[in-house]
């Protein structure tokens, strides 16, 4: 009898490469083994634009040079009170020619308080204006050939100052939360009626009397209590608790027309609600959406789930970003900024997200507890102030380029998802991997469930390092604690063996 016989075939090896040559954006949405690994799946302080990893911006003092002075803007702390609000009250002296600005500062004791951002000094007390409610809002107006800033308050009344030691006050004003400027008009919710919109009479901010030719809006369907108003390309847009409206209002209000153009399943976060003058971002539960004036459209969908809650979040647009403060998720048991114990704790938010408006380019910011953005644009500068959640809260801080917060380092993390790399049928093992980064770093490469780390040092050239990692799906993750970053290239050298086969 003769036996059967056994062929074997012995597997072939062939050697390929795999390149980084552009990093794309992030995507923590689309299942990692059907992304490449030039993008992003998890990441903070960092900056993904244009191509390249590089380090994003930092948090400190509010630091910069106006008018010739160099200028650090104090701390309410002397106050014995946190920054609940801030304001940039534009001023332009017309006889000297000067810009004479100041920021407006809402205490947590409710008082106000004023600071030149021209000058150096401290904080000045805004004497017998007072407002028993949280709420206030604040928009720069002319009036009487000055720039003024009015100051509504939500317990009731207004406060007009025009840079001067005096200022008027019209306690009848009802009581606002949120108001805007639209052609002539102020329009204010109100903070009694949370269904009523108030308006003045044309080019009075002080007269809401329907006798002087102001008046009211009340909405009285199911669509929630309101919570912000925007005027936004000869529209004002109205933010209720689960739906945006869009009241038509030009010279005679009460002559106007209301139609929903955004339901939503989850609550509208107010202070996320921004806008300049070709979009609005806002965010609905966790969810980013972004309407040009047309279409409400989903906005970075494939960062969202990056955002672990965002009910205490905060945004801005300023210079073509949308800057958004919210807690991010975690991966492991990492500390960073603040986070750790050299910091001092996060209390609301620990992150900040800044979505360019028009490309994919992203900074993730970790480690701050941001809870509130004020941009100040003007002949002299262009600085996004921003407010804290935890015991940095009497502080005007400022986001700059240092990529620290404060004096404190911030750690940089960037991490591909885990992917096959277009070999699904054959074992891999990668031989060597290539780096083109500026800075030292350290790079890790996850096979499977084993992970190998390597220093690599920063070069003007691309500096090579010897694995053996063996794998089905591979992940590359970046590390550094330097206050620099910049990766331009990644080349992977791997060895696919076909598997072994017995017929």
């Amino acid at each position: 009898m003769i036996g059967r016989l056994r062929k074997d075939v012995v597997p072939s090896v062939r050697r390929t490469r795999y390149d980084i040559t552009h990093f794309r954006g992030v995507d923590a949405d689309t299942p990692e083994d059907s992304l490449s690994i030039n993008y992003c799946s998890y990441g903070y302080n960092i900056r993904l634009y244009g191509g390249e990893l590089s380090q994003s911006f930092g948090v400190g003092k509010a630091e910069y040079t106006a008018c010739g002075n160099e200028v650090t803007l104090p701390r309410l702390d002397t106050q014995g009170q946190k920054i609940l609000k801030m304001h940039h009250y534009l001023r332009y002296d017309r006889d000297t020619g000067d810009t004479c600005d100041e920021l407006i500062v809402y205490g947590t004791l409710h008082h106000y308080f004023r600071c030149s951002l021209t000058e150096t000094g401290g904080f000045t007390y805004f004497n017998a204006v007072f407002n028993e409610s949280d709420e206030t809002d604040f928009i720069n107006y002319y009036m009487n050939e000055k720039d003024c800033c009015l100051i509504f308050m939500g317990s009731g009344g207004l406060c007009i100052y025009d840079g001067s030691d005096t200022y008027q006050q019209y306690p009848d004003v009802p009581g606002m939360s949120s108001v805007c400027m639209h052609y002539d008009r102020v329009f204010g919710v109100s903070t009694a009626e949370p269904d009523t919109i108030y308006f003045s009479a044309p080019l009075k901010p002080y007269e809401f009397s329907p006798e002087a030719g102001g008046g009211s809006i009340s909405l009285m369907d199911a669509g929630g209590k309101i919570l912000k108003i925007v005027s936004f390309k000869n529209y004002i847009y109205i933010f209720r608790e689960y739906s945006v409206y869009r009241l038509t209002a030009y010279v005679d209000p009460t002559e106007y027309s209301l139609s929903r153009i955004f339901s939503a399943k989850d609550k509208i976060r107010t202070d996320t609600v921004a806008s300049d003058y070709s979009m609005m971002v806002f965010l609905a539960g966790n969810e980013m959406y972004s309407f040009d004036g047309y279409e409400v459209k989903k906005f970075f969908p494939k960062v969202v789930p990056l955002i672990f809650d965002a009910s205490r979040a905060a945004g801005c647009i300023f210079g073509n970003r949308y800057y958004l403060a919210a807690v991010m998720k975690k991966e492991g048991d990492e500390l960073v900024g603040d986070e750790s114990p050299q910091g001092l704790g996060i209390v609301v938010n620990n992150a900040i997200f800044a979505f360019d408006l028009y490309s994919e380019g992203i900074d993730i910011v970790r480690g701050a507890d941001v809870i509130g953005f004020t941009g100040v644009t003007n002949s002299e500068m262009q600085k996004l102030f921003v407010r804290f959640g935890n015991n940095r809260g009497s502080h005007v801080g400022m986001i700059n380029d240092s990529g620290k917060l404060f004096a404190l380092p911030l750690a940089k993390h960037w991490r591909s998802p885990k992917s096959n790399l277009g070999e699904i049928a054959d074992a891999k093992i990668l031989r060597r991997l290539y780096l083109t980064s500026a800075y030292d770093v350290n790079l890790t490469v996850l096979a499977d469930d084993e992970a190998y780390t390597r220093k690599m040092r920063g070069s003007v050239r691309a500096t090579g390092t010897s694995f053996n990692a063996i794998g089905d799906g591979f992940a590359i993750q970046i590390d550094a604690e330097d206050d620099k970053l910049s990766v331009t290239e990644i080349q992977l050298l791997i060895d696919v063996n076909r598997r072994y086969n017995a017929n």
